[in-house]
């Protein structure tokens, strides 16, 4: 596809706000948007979400987790929050490597993250 396509596509894109769609197509021709002169071609939001993007890309949060581990982790979430120890543990010991991960801690709320920390000192 020629970079004009795929600039407009992507300028059409955040327009309407449809980020999924456009964070996978910038992904796919990161090398070739990102040069200076088809950076010009992109319109406000569409630079703006690009420096979004980069940043992610640059802190190391871009590709963290899987889509799996995040379920896992908001499902773990949830079941705290709704009481549900004993299914909450399962997961806990099941996926104690996920859980105890830096990158995971971001996506826990304040609770899990307590009834971790107890759960962790009773093992």
């Amino acid at each position: 596809m020629k970079i004009e396509s795929i600039s407009l596509l992507i300028n059409k894109m955040c327009t309407q706000q449809n980020y999924a769609k456009c964070r996978i197509l910038i992904q796919k021709e990161w090398d070739r948007i990102t040069e200076a002169k088809n950076y010009q071609m992109l319109n406000d939001e569409a630079k703006q979400f690009l420096k979004i993007i980069k940043q992610e890309r640059e802190m190391g949060t871009f590709h963290s987790l899987t889509n799996t581990e995040k379920k896992i982790l908001i499902l773990f979430n949830q079941s705290i929050t709704e009481m549900k120890l004993p299914f909450a543990k399962r997961l806990f010991i099941q996926h104690k490597e996920l859980i105890d991960s830096p990158k995971a801690q971001d996506w826990l709320t304040s609770d899990t993250k307590f009834i971790c920390h107890a759960w962790k000192q009773n093992t």
